[in-house]
């Protein structure tokens, strides 16, 4: 599954001298006692799962790009950005074709292995998205998520979920 996903997009080479959102996040939740995930080699099967997840991205950038066109935004996938010594890799960002120096919001895609819940509800995926929106410079987020359930009957669902944050929240979040 990684060498499809390589094949339909490669990775893009890490920094690894340099702190990383997703680093932070994790380190975040293991000081905060949420759920963490240690940096070891994933299990052939989790590597599988990634993999499936970098796929699913690859599709929805195609959807992305075509209803940010027809609400007159355009998408541009996969920034990456720098602040205080930061980095972090956007999914996309969206801007207003009329004005395209200023994201409207960000897009961070999700491939979820459970039923649809609400992603507010989801600690890291908060942490990473209002980080991502301190990068870009927006208190808003779209985020794309298609569930994989692994009970219940076998179905997909892929939901859209627009996601508005105060300044505050975006800042007090950057601090942690």
């Amino acid at each position: 599954m990684s060498e499809i996903a390589d094949l339909l997009e490669p990775p893009e080479p890490r920094d690894q001298t340099r702190y990383h959102v997703s680093s932070l996040v994790n380190e975040a939740a293991r000081v905060t006692g949420n759920i963490y995930y240690v940096d070891a080699d994933p299990e052939p099967w989790q590597a599988n799962i990634m993999a499936m997840g970098r796929i699913l991205e690859y599709d929805l950038r195609v959807i992305c790009h075509q209803r940010a066109g027809e609400k007159g935004l355009i998408f541009e996938p996969q920034i990456i950005m720098t602040l205080d010594s930061i980095v972090g890799t956007l999914d996309g960002i969206l801007y207003d074709a009329a004005d395209p120096t200023q994201a409207i919001a960000v897009v961070e895609m999700k491939t979820a292995w459970s039923q649809p819940r609400n992603p507010l509800e989801n600690w890291r995926y908060m942490c990473q998205v209002q980080a991502y929106c301190k990068l870009a410079k927006c208190t808003e987020a779209r985020m794309p998520v298609v569930n994989l359930p692994r009970s219940g009957p076998p179905n997909v669902e892929a939901r859209l979920y627009t996601l508005s944050f105060t300044q505050s929240e975006i800042d007090e979040n950057w601090n942690l």
